[in-house]
């Protein structure tokens, strides 16, 4: 079981920006109705002589930073650097509630989770490890990125652009709203579900699956290996379609849709005014709209 060993607090009331880096340590990062900023290190390191990471923070200008570091030379000397496995590490900081101008966190091997956070602009970037944002509202530009781990997203508000990427991991975002959402992974599925706003998504190895209530925006879908599925519980009264594939099968299930052309693999149509518009590609891959 993990237990607390350190917990450091710094008043924070001048503070707009927080910038966390983190190597090979978790990070949870919450909003708390505290006024002081708490940073705890959690472990399961049998004593506190066994501490596997150092948690620095300096103030410069109006930005907070935070610094989570390994102390390897300490593992070293005692002769433990194989039992870091098992006593894990994390770090939770507790962030008094307000609206920060930026939060900024960047790891090399580190998972990030990211809850109930107000921000005008939020960066989390891992460079290998899992991202998780959940009840957060950001209120110009949302940006998540890891080179290899999954990214998933719930219940958030983003007022401008949400781009996420992913090198080599699955992306899931659910009860998402934002003016564009951009989401790209060279190698791994993409899963939208319940959202509104634009969506631009492109996938290299893997399949893409919308499902929503309903048509918000307009959607531009690419899978080069893998399916595309579109699924709507309400009808959409009014759509235009572009679909093209260089070898796979498309499947469109939508009354009143008027088609220009139809076949297996090219599919132009539109039902209402035309918008919003949904323009598909796929190469190997095939497609259905519901």
């Amino acid at each position: 079981m993990m237990r607390r060993i350190i917990e450091k607090t710094c008043a924070i009331d001048d503070v707009q920006r927080v910038l966390i880096t983190t190597a090979s340590t978790d990070v949870e990062l919450i909003q708390t109705e505290e006024s002081d900023l708490k940073a705890q290190i959690w472990t399961n390191a049998a004593t506190d002589e066994q501490v596997p990471v150092e948690l620095t923070m300096s103030k410069k200008g109006d930005a907070l930073e935070i610094r989570i570091e390994q102390m390897r030379q300490n593992w070293l000397r005692m002769g433990v650097l194989t039992s870091f496995g098992s006593w894990g590490a994390r770090v939770v900081i507790q962030l008094p509630t307000r609206i920060y101008d930026q939060i900024r966190i960047d790891g090399k091997s580190s998972d990030f989770s990211v809850r109930q956070l107000l921000a005008n602009r939020t960066q989390l970037a891992a460079d290998s490890g899992d991202i998780e944002m959940e009840t957060c509202s950001v209120n110009q530009e949302l940006s998540v990125a890891t080179s290899s781990g999954d990214i998933q997203v719930q219940d958030t508000l983003v007022k401008g652009h949400f781009h996420a990427h992913a090198t080599s991991g699955d992306m899931r975002l659910e009860q998402v709203t934002a003016e564009e959402i951009r989401l790209r992974t060279h190698s791994g599925d993409i899963r939208v579900s319940e959202f509104r706003g634009g969506l631009d998504a492109m996938v290299n190895s893997g399949d893409l699956d919308i499902d929503s209530d309903l048509l918000s925006g307009d959607l531009n879908l690419e899978s080069r290996s893998g399916d595309v599925q579109i699924a709507f519980r309400t009808e959409p009264e009014s759509l235009s379609l572009d679909y093209h594939s260089s070898s796979g099968d498309g499947d469109v299930r939508i009354d009143g849709l008027t088609y220009d052309k139809k076949s297996e693999h090219r599919i132009i149509g539109q039902k209402g005014d035309g918008t919003p518009s949904i323009r598909v590609r796929t190469r190997s891959g095939d497609f259905s709209l519901r």
